[in-house]
């Protein structure tokens, strides 16, 4: 963002000026006329090229500046590009503190690119590392807290019992799925009733029927 070395486009005022007319004004003609009274015409300056802006100022004359494309934000390269547009593009900064870019390491960013800035700078994005943790986001069974709202796994039953425990059937509990939903771990599920085994293999409460 540091602009470039101001150019200076001097002109040759003796040209303009008559020394008992000069208005010490290096934007303005300063001649005397045939009245013997002074008169003062506005420079016009030549125009910049692309990018470059020309103006006059009253010291120094006709000077050509670069377009100030500068936003304010240290970790942004800001340059100009054909018919004087400033175009803004991220600098080489990574996620909130960058010990590469000193410049960098107060200015936030959104490293995960989910639209929210991360905490650590003073965004509301709890995991800037993880596109899928953001505020508002919707809440999944998986030990992290998806929608930024301090807690995990909410609206969840977990660790509860599940499944039956009659007859050969055994009770597991809630547990969060791959899925991010909720599965019954460690369960013994009914199975087909075995005719003569004297147990309730289907977990009806009946054993061995339908085998007479």
């Amino acid at each position: 963002m540091a602009q470039g070395a101001r150019l200076v486009a001097a002109l040759d005022r003796a040209r303009y000026v008559h020394a008992d007319c000069d208005d010490l004004n290096a934007c303005t003609h300063d001649v005397c006329t045939v009245d013997h009274e002074c008169a003062h015409g506005d420079v016009v300056c030549p125009e910049a090229d692309v990018c470059l802006v020309s103006s006059c100022d009253a010291a120094l004359g006709c000077v050509i500046d670069p377009v100030n494309c500068d936003d304010g934000d240290d970790c942004t390269i800001d340059t100009c590009v054909e018919e004087f547009v400033c175009v803004v593009n991220p600098a080489s900064c990574s996620h909130e503190f960058d010990t590469n870019n000193p410049n960098c390491n107060t200015a936030c960013f959104d490293t995960d690119g989910d639209g929210f800035e991360g905490a650590a700078c003073g965004g509301t994005d709890c995991n800037d590392f993880d596109a899928n943790i953001f505020p508002g986001a919707p809440e999944l069974c998986d030990g992290e807290d998806n929608n930024c709202d301090g807690t995990i796994d909410e609206n969840f039953v977990l660790g509860g019992p599940c499944g039956s425990d009659v007859g050969e059937c055994m009770l597991g509990i809630y547990t969060c799925a791959g899925s991010g939903g909720v599965v019954c771990s460690g369960e013994s599920p009914p199975s087909i009733e075995v005719c003569g085994d004297f147990l309730d293999n289907d977990c009806d409460g009946k054993v061995d029927e339908g085998c007479d």
